[in-house]
């Protein structure tokens, strides 16, 4: 092997996401985005502020969902003592925004949400986000491309109990269905846990989401309501 080849370094891997200035700054981006190199999963400005995409080849998983979300909001959106939770890991999970498929986020729609446990001080955020106090967090947490996010039966619990129903079933049903990148949750298991809390805020409303989403996953059509 000669030595002008040991000392070339192989192509770097693609990032799983890449913003503006990973490319060399808007004109560049708008280049890419209108040849077809990148699908964008979350749209920006003019300016291309907050853009997100992915190589047009990816197949998008919660992982590339969890670092699109970090890279829109900014460095530091996401504290040390904090995780992903509610409205964010949702989306992350299943790709559902509102209830509703959302490949790509909005304009405008820079929602954040984070937990953190009830033993650590609660963490200084960006306003707009909404942080949550969580006990036995630290238990109900996994990383997604080093993006810690609440797992998808905590998130369940969250969605269940704080979400409008309309959007909470959707969410809940995608959970329960699974996918090729996300193992079915039992949501038979879900409920037991929020019962066996001793204070849980929004449990009746958790009983009707995760009824309804039984009942569609079952074919009945319950409403739940």
């Amino acid at each position: 092997m000669r030595l002008a080849r040991l000392l070339d370094p192989r192509p770097a891997p693609l990032p799983l996401v890449v913003t503006p200035e990973q490319v060399g700054g808007p004109v560049a981006w708008q280049d890419l985005m209108r040849c077809g190199a990148l699908t964008a999963v979350r749209d920006a400005s003019l300016d291309t502020t907050g853009a997100v995409a992915v190589p047009a080849s990816a197949h998008v998983t919660p992982a590339h969902r969890a670092l699109a979300l970090i890279a829109s909001t900014g460095a530091g959106a996401l504290p040390a003592r904090a995780v992903l939770a509610g409205v964010s890991a949702a989306w992350i999970h299943t790709g559902l925004r509102d209830g509703r498929p959302a490949p790509r986020l909005p304009v405008g729609d820079s929602r954040l949400e984070v937990a953190h446990d009830a033993t650590v001080r609660r963490p200084d955020v960006s306003t707009g986000t909404i942080v949550r106090c969580s006990p036995g967090l630290a238990s109900d947490t996994m990383a997604l491309a080093g993006v810690p996010v609440t797992t998808p039966v905590r998130t369940a619990a969250d969605v269940a109990c704080r979400l409008p129903f309309d959007h909470a079933v959707p969410v809940l049903t995608a959970l329960a269905a699974g996918s090729a990148d996300l193992a079915a949750v039992d949501l038979r298991v879900v409920e037991r846990l929020l019962e066996a809390r001793r204070r849980v805020v929004g449990r009746p409303a958790a009983r009707r989401a995760l009824a309804a989403a039984r009942a569609h996953a079952n074919g009945t059509g319950a409403s739940g309501r």
